[in-house]
């Protein structure tokens, strides 16, 4: 570790003012001395820096902070004034080569914010900056936080790719066994809830569809209920005809034997239709009459004299019956 670490967080827990860190407790401040220290040493790709952080109530407070590199992921390490009691705040850098995954089962796309088992168990009494570093090494090594990426080394024709990735080394830990299960398992749960989530919307399209099918299904047979009863009202009116027709029919069954004229088996139901009816028919009759006029005179059996006196007659009387039709047919006003 450069002398420079240790000068710079000696330097910042003596300033004042608004750039006065916000660790009041002196053992707080040598405890956090000590771990940065160690942090540094290990991994030298960690610097120190202070800055201003600005909390979720609106709060801003002058902090120490580690930023740097681990398994080739940028991270920033903001102590809060409650470490080493409380976690640190861990984010991935915002740079422009930093895309991060979305499915991720440790980092917050939309914050950046890291939340790893470690950070989330953390107990002072054995939690320290040097092994969270380690942990988050660790995890990101598994499965990297990044977007896959591939670089072509074009001397040497290889390429590199990073990604998520569980093939066991020959020699591992327990730990580090752990966090390879957990991070599978974490994996596989995630494909997992997609697939259930597909699967749920498509039975949920599905049903919207059984739904409209039921829909038209009971429009059918609403339709079909009303057509019933449209025929059934028709069968009814068709009965009652045909009851009624029965009903004529056994009332005239003189005509059967010769007992009753024709004609006299039509009754009118008042005085216009008797009318009509009477009118009707000498009209027909005078028409009869006048084309077997046309026949004899043809064939020379009435003289033309006899034949135009009986035919003005005939006209006369047919003009008079259709004139009596029309009246009665003709709708009042």
């Amino acid at each position: 570790m450069a002398p420079s670490a240790a000068q710079f967080i000696a330097t910042a827990f003596a300033g004042s003012g608004p750039f006065s860190l916000c660790y009041p407790d002196h053992k707080c401040k040598r405890l956090i001395l000590s771990h940065l220290l160690s942090l540094f040493n290990e991994f030298p790709s960690l610097s120190p820096r202070a800055s201003h952080f600005t909390t979720d109530d609106g709060a801003t407070l002058y902090l120490l902070v580690a930023t740097g590199t681990v398994a080739a992921t940028p991270l920033t390490i903001w102590l809060l004034p409650a470490y080493p009691f409380g976690p640190p705040l861990v984010y991935i850098s915002q740079t422009a080569a930093t895309a991060i995954t979305e499915d991720h089962p440790f980092v917050n796309s939309a914050t950046r914010a890291v939340f790893t088992p470690y950070l989330l168990t953390w107990c002072h009494r054995r939690a320290n900056l040097v092994g969270l570093v380690r942990n988050l090494q660790r995890v990101f090594h598994l499965y990297s936080p990044l977007l896959p990426t591939t670089t072509t080394n074009d001397a040497a024709g290889t390429t590199t790719t990073t990604g998520f990735s569980l093939s066991v080394p020959s020699h591992v830990s327990k730990q580090e066994a752990i966090d390879r299960l957990a991070l599978a398992l974490i994996y596989d749960i995630s494909g997992f809830r997609r697939q259930v989530i597909a699967e749920t919307n498509d039975l949920l399209n599905q049903r919207s569809d059984l739904e409209d099918r039921r829909k038209q299904l009971k429009d059918g047979i609403k339709e079909l209920e009303h057509e019933n009863l449209k025929l059934e009202e028709r069968m009814g009116v068709m009965n009652s005809q045909i009851h009624s027709l029965q009903k004529w029919l056994e009332e005239r069954k003189e005509v059967r034997s010769g007992e009753m004229e024709v004609e006299e088996i039509f009754e009118c139901v008042d005085r216009k239709s008797r009318v009509v009816l009477e009118s009707s028919a000498a009209d027909l009759a005078i028409e009869d009459a006048m084309q077997k006029l046309d026949r004899a005179l043809q064939e020379g059996l009435v003289e033309l004299s006899v034949y135009m006196k009986l035919l003005r007659s005939l006209a006369r009387e047919q003009f008079y019956c259709i004139v009596d039709c029309i009246k009665i047919l003709q709708p009042q006003n």
